[in-house]
């Protein structure tokens, strides 16, 4: 397709959208929609001005456009609270969520929208092994949801390990405790390029299963399905759910081609496309360079502006050789690590007669701009200006050079570079005060994270070489007087001083090679001063090419030492014996041997500990030119945070398995209370109640006997009893929460103390309770034991009374207040911390018939549930106990492909 069609098509998809989204929004009528969201790229994610982004939001918009719809987003702090909130009638539409049988019940799902599978992702460097053999017996992690048969099967062979979807999932991976994990391709693949770690993950065997994104619509918007499928319909058909689908990410991309195509945008002197159909320029020789260096096999291509503007991607193009850096950008395509640090500067005529000195003086002036460029943003930014915009550079600096502008914005080099072919040099010039700075590097389409990491490997190396500067003078520093021309005037001209032509030429071409290294060492010493390493550049004979400031200051030699031109080996020698050169891990001998043979192998890597407590990490890498690059980076900082890391880890694990150990001590204990020690009390209360039958009633002692045995018995299976609810509250590792109906609830307990309120004639009050997230069994344990408390501690002298409230604002509060309140004895202020410890009793069991259980197994409850339990009372007066329980549970299991 040439770069007119492409241009033509893109022309034409934007009128069919436009179109179509009118014919759509004539077709609906006006309905505001409630439409949840959270963070979850590429699903979600909060745009700069905090409004909802990512494919979800974006699909959205198109289809309200399409269908009528008056969009009214609602955040949520998580995507488990998101899709929860559709699935309990929340809110009302859901876009792009994997149709989740949790959402079936509550909802109808519209036509796809895009689709989302379950691959198995490996580190890269176990990928070509883990391919070629059955995967059996790895350390496998995987949500808490079902993952179909395909995925049940591998599971079963493999060793499953439960963690949070995201995040933990990549790092356990990327760290060794786990071999593989079971994830959503897409989510997984934009949590891994966030961090800079897509290369490192490699998808294995075929997808496990697959699942349709949707918009989720709430039953009671059911009439919203025919008009959103319709949209959706509408949108497929004109391609924009395809463009939206690349741009947000929600589609993995394609595989890496055997052969990039690297799209040009004539932009000299970065880009060049000349009339015979080649490429040059300094971005498109420099990207030669780096792919010939990287063993990438690349292919050049023409392309439109638009196409430029848009950035590569699936069926366009791969790469773009050189590109400034913005936020912007950056969420549409990838960038290597940086190349170019480039500026748009202001340029004005060289007499500079409205005497603008800093860009603060272009206010109310005249200032061209290029239609697509980084300077018109920035000044339209900035503001105060009456901009001129001109559809391409040589019109804009012609603009300037024939004063219809005052000033123009534009990046130096190119500039320069256009006056320069247009012999008016002279005639403008740059404020020392640039506009703008960004940042350059290679720009790619998504999925092409190895491409990246193998270009920015080879790129310190480059940018340091002879070649990098040599395109730099070539494309932005001429330096040439005698021009082939000129020497060919002077040679016809002045026959008769050939010789003497000669010679002057052969002056300026060693000149022009001194300049060149002069350059060459001035930009490379710069360089390598601002980077955090220290370096030293051996020539191929052993000499010392180059060495930085920092390397000479510890070989206590001044700045301005001379040590460029001595062999490498003398230098390293003369320091080891006058310790300037140390190791805590090397003798003399073995240190001098191991900075002058072994790390004079192309890749080498010595990590070495100084006497000071520093360690230093020591690399080597050798040119095409048979140098050999020697890079010195103190790492003891990135190794303490490695070492701390690894104990903390460990230490985390020995904790984990005493708790594990205690956990598995607590339940066994409360095995054996239920059932060893419940079996001989059972025993001696049927032997007691047998002797009793036994014993004549004239023998009043042996029936005494006979009863306080049975008394015992009885009391101790209630201490059995109790001390198995209370282990168990305690053993519980999770507590397994659903929706609870609290007046339900209380109404079973008060069924369940009937008999002993009705013989106490209790008064009971309540109010309405609501409804909470909890454990039913646990939650009825609580209450019971706190109502069962109120009557059992009544007092002698008034009519008992007990009352169940809900404290504060049961709907907008996000834990749910219950009080129980008593007109019983109450509880002396000294004796309140106390209550709640396990066997703690404040009357003697004559009085008041007991354990001490009942208020730490209800103290454990609420703890498990992530509560509290408090009580307030005087002595004689009643007590108040207030239970607050979170209205939902306090960990959620992860929801996948949401």
């Amino acid at each position: 397709m040439t770069a007119w069609a492409r241009a033509v098509r893109v022309l034409v998809m934007r009128a069919s959208l436009f179109l179509l989204a009118g014919q759509g929004h004539a077709q609906a009528e006006s309905e505001t929609v409630r439409v949840a969201w959270a963070e979850i790229a590429p699903i979600f994610v909060a745009g700069a001005d905090g409004a909802p982004a990512g494919f979800g939001a974006a699909v959205m918009r198109m289809i309200a456009q399409e269908a009528g719809l008056s969009v009214d987003f609602v955040k949520y702090d998580s995507p488990e609270e998101m899709v929860r909130a559709q699935a309990n009638g929340e809110t009302d539409l859901l876009p792009g969520v994997a149709a989740l049988p949790l959402l079936s019940e509550a909802n109808l799902f519209s036509d796809p929208v895009a689709a989302t599978s379950i691959r198995l992702f490996v580190r890269a460097e176990d990928a070509s092994d883990l391919a070629q053999r059955p995967i059996e017996g790895l350390r496998i992690a995987a949500p808490s949801l079902s993952l179909g048969p395909d995925g049940d099967r591998l599971l079963a062979r493999n060793v499953s390990v439960q963690l949070a979807v995201g995040s933990p999932m990549l790092l356990a991976l990327l760290s060794g405790t786990i071999d593989g994990f079971l994830a959503s391709d897409v989510v997984t693949l934009v949590d891994a390029a966030q961090a800079r770690l897509d290369h490192r993950l490699v998808a294995i065997g075929a997808p496990l299963d697959t699942l349709d994104r949707v918009v989720a619509i709430a039953r009671d918007k059911a009439h919203l399905l025919a008009p959103i499928n319709a949209a959706i319909a509408r949108l497929e058909a004109s391609g924009a759910l395809k463009t939206i689908r690349y741009e947000t990410r929600i589609v993995p991309p394609p595989p890496v081609p055997e052969e990039l195509v690297v799209g040009v945008y004539h932009f000299p002197p970065f880009n060049i496309v000349t009339p015979e159909g080649t490429f040059r320029g300094f971005s498109v020789d420099a990207f030669r360079d780096l792919a010939r260096i990287a063993g990438l096999t690349v292919r050049f291509i023409e392309i439109t502006r638009e196409e430029w503007a848009a950035g590569p991607g699936p069926g366009t193009y791969d790469i773009i050789a050189q590109l400034a850096i913005s936020d912007d950008r950056r969420q549409r395509m990838d960038f290597s690590a940086v190349v170019e640090r480039s500026s748009h500067e202001v340029f004005v005529p060289s007499d500079n007669p409205l005497e603008i000195r800093t860009p603060d003086d272009l206010q109310g002036l005249r200032v061209g701009v290029e239609e697509v460029n980084r300077g018109r943003r920035a000044a339209e930014a900035r503001g105060g200006m009456q901009l001129v915009v001109y559809q391409g550079q040589t019109d804009l600096i012609q603009a300037l050079l024939d004063r219809e502008v005052d000033a123009i914005i534009y990046p130096k080099r190119v500039v320069y570079a256009q006056a320069e072919a247009l012999g008016r040099r002279n005639d403008l010039v740059a404020l020392s005060t640039p506009f703008e700075v960004s940042d350059r590097a290679i720009a790619l389409r998504f999925g092409l994270a190895e491409i990246r990491e193998r270009l920015n490997a080879v790129l310190p190396a480059y940018l340091a070489s002879p070649r990098y500067q040599t395109l730099r003078n070539q494309y932005f520093e001429p330096y040439s007087f005698w021009t082939s021309d000129r020497i060919r005037k002077v040679i016809t001209g002045l026959g008769l001083l050939l010789a003497l032509a000669c010679l002057l030429f052969a002056a300026i071409l060693f000149y022009r090679r001194e300049r060149a290294i002069w350059e060459r060492r001035r930009f490379a010493a710069a360089l390598i001063e601002d980077l955090p390493l220290s370096m030293v550049l051996v020539s191929p004979d052993g000499t010392i090419d180059f060495m930085d400031l920092a390397t000479k200051a510890r070989l206590n030699l001044p700045p301005g030492g001379k040590v460029e031109g001595q062999p490498y080996r003398d230098v390293i020698a003369e320091g080891v014996r006058n310790g300037t050169i140390q190791s805590a891990d090397h003798t003399p001998e073995a240190l001098e041997k191991l900075l002058t043979e072994d790390a004079m192998v192309d890749g080498s890597r010595i990590v070495q500990r100084l006497p000071s407590g520093e360690i230093i990490e020591r690399t080597t890498r050798r040119l095409d030119t048979g140098a050999y690059l020697l890079a010195r980076r103190d790492i003891t900082l990135e190794t303490k945070r490695l070492d701390k890391l690894e104990r903390m880890r460990a230490e985390l694990e020995t904790q984990v398995g005493i708790a594990k150990g205690a956990n598995e001590d607590l339940q066994a204990f409360a095995y054996a209370t239920s059932h060893d020690l419940r079996t001989p009390a059972n025993t001696l209360l049927q032997l007691a109640e047998a002797l009793a039958d036994y014993v004549s009633d004239t023998d009043e002692d042996a029936r005494e006997i006979a009863t306080d045995v049975s008394v015992t018995a009885r009391r101790m299976l209630r201490i059995i009893e109790d001390v198995r609810e209370y282990t168990a509250t305690i053993a519980s590792e999770e507590v397994v929460a659903e929706k609870v109906d609290l007046d339900g609830l209380v109404d079973s307990v008060l069924q369940d103390l009937a008999s002993e309120l009705d013989a106490s004639a209790t008064k009971v009050t309540r109010a309405k309770l609501g409804h909470v997230h909890a454990n039913p069994a646990q939650l009825r344990m609580l209450l019971r034991n706190l109502i069962g408390n109120a009557n059992k501690f009544r007092s002698r002298h008034r009519k008992p009374e007990i009352k169940i409230d809900a404290l504060g604002d049961q709907d907008g509060s996000d834990c749910a207040q219950i009080s129980i309140s008593d007109n019983g004895i109450g509880i002396a202020p000294k004796h309140a911390s106390k209550i709640f410890k396990a066997f703690s009793r404040m009357h003697t069991f004559q009085e008041y018939q007991g354990t001490g259980l009942g208020l730490a197994v209800c103290k454990r409850i609420a703890q498990n549930h992530g509560g509290t339990i408090e009580v307030a009372s005087q002595q004689g007066r009643g007590a108040t106990f207030v239970v607050s329980i979170p209205k939902r549970p306090r960990a959620a299991p992860a929801i996948r492909h949401s």
